[in-house]
């Protein structure tokens, strides 16, 4: 049987990376998060107290970056920041400088130097079934209201030892949707040949086995 790319799209907060490493899990597929490279170039500005507005001293550090996006780890020049880059403040970093086409073009670039002549990948990220995997065989777009959302983002921030309240997780999501969705380079949105999920009323274990029959779909053809 034939190994295909999944790629999984949608706002944040909907649960891409959690599904998405429960069928690398299961499925035996590798699993790439496209978010956990942009964190990582943001955790660096922040750490170093590079101005955001300093495309040209943000330009210049690129180079100088090593990121390996693992499974459950984010390392950065042989360091493990995989607790820090879930972080709100990177979040609201991480949203700033993706807006900018050369850090979006740095880490496209990354990805598809990452995957080229690959198959068997299932990446998760905003604009991953446009940009990153435009010829996935299988394009899902996951949705949840943002209420669903942020109560997910919190369960998670609890878990990982960050205190955070419902209305401030909430406001973060609402931000972020329009953010992601109004900005002018790679905004949100589903494409065509996407197959939407609405997991507002689902659970994980539902939305991963509908993903898996469709991926078995593909894979039979």
């Amino acid at each position: 049987m034939k190994k295909i790319n999944i790629a999984i799209d949608g706002p944040s907060g909907v649960g891409k990376s959690t599904i998405s490493k429960i069928i690398s899990d299961e499925y035996g597929y590798t699993f790439i998060n496209s978010g956990s490279i942009y964190r990582a170039i943001s955790y660096y500005v922040w750490e170093n107290n590079i101005n955001l507005n300093d495309d040209e001293k943000i330009t210049s550090i690129l180079s100088k970056l090593d990121i390996i996006p693992e499974k459950n780890t984010v390392i950065l020049n042989g360091v493990d920041i995989s607790n820090h880059v879930r972080k709100e403040v990177i979040s609201e970093v991480a949203s700033k400088l993706s807006q900018k086409k050369y850090i979006r073009d740095y880490v496209i670039n990354y990805i598809h130097n990452l995957i080229k002549g690959k198959s068997g990948i299932v990446m998760d990220g905003r604009d991953t079934t446009y940009r990153l995997m435009p010829n996935a065989e299988l394009k899902i777009f996951l949705w949840a209201e943002p209420n669903v959302r942020a109560d997910r983002r919190l369960k998670q921030n609890h878990e990982l030892g960050f205190a955070s309240e419902k209305h401030e997780v909430l406001n973060e999501v609402l931000k972020r949707d329009q953010s992601d969705m109004e900005r002018s380079v790679d905004p949100l949105m589903k494409v065509e040949d996407a197959y939407e999920i609405d997991c507002t009323h689902m659970s994980i274990r539902e939305v991963v086995e509908k993903i898996i029959s469709l991926a078995k779909e593909r894979e039979n053809e």
